[in-house]
Order: C-alpha cells, then sequence, then structure tokens
C-alpha cells in the first residue's frame, strides 16, 4: 500500500490541505516526514484508518455510530455512560461506550 501526501489525504478526509498541515503541526495526525531534508510530510494508510477510529465522537456521531435517537445519547449520558467535556462540547470514546453498555446489560 502506497503512502500519502497531504493533497491526498485532505482529499480523502474532505478537509483542506492547511487543516491537514495544521493538524500535523499540532500532532493530531500520525504522519512522518521523508526526502533529503525530511520536509515532505507523508502518511500511512493504515495510520490514518486507525487514527479515523479512534476520533472522539460528538452526540450526533455517537448518534449516528450507534444507530439510536439523540435523547437516547443524551439518557446514557444522564445514566453515567463515560465522556469528557471539551468547552460546550461532550466527546465520547467508542471503546469506552461500548463496554459501558455491555456492562449495564
Amino acid at each position: 500500500m502506497q503512502d500519502m501526501n497531504v493533497r491526498e489525504v485532505a482529499k480523502a478526509l474532505g478537509k483542506s490541505e492547511r487543516t491537514i498541515r495544521k493538524y500535523v503541526a499540532e500532532d493530531k495526525i500520525p504522519y512522518y516526514k521523508s526526502g533529503p531534508l525530511e520536509y515532505h510530510l507523508r502518511f500511512k494508510r493504515e495510520d490514518i484508518v486507525e487514527w479515523l477510529q479512534n476520533l472522539p465522537l460528538t452526540r450526533k456521531g455517537l448518534m449516528e455510530k450507534k444507530g439510536v435517537e439523540i435523547h437516547t445519547v443524551d439518557n446514557w449520558l444522564r445514566a453515567g455512560c463515560p465522556h469528557r467535556k471539551n468547552g460546550y462540547h461532550v466527546e465520547f470514546d467508542l471503546r469506552e461506550v461500548d463496554k459501558w453498555l455491555k456492562n449495564r446489560r
């Protein structure tokens, strides 16, 4: 599998090249540098796939992943579903939520 450049990652994620470079600068996305001066940014496809799978989900994202209504997600929150606050937003780790749901049954 061939590695990807900034343009290819941006297109695959529906983001701008500038956003991808910002993610790199903030060390938010897995990458490596190549070339004689390590100037070129490169991305391994499998690392990007894993990174995407581990991104925190919003309430809406969790709703879509689990195939439930938003009020169900809100009920889970009130019942103690694991989450993190990010300013006014709530973020979920799908693995933590799945574990919590399994233990509730």
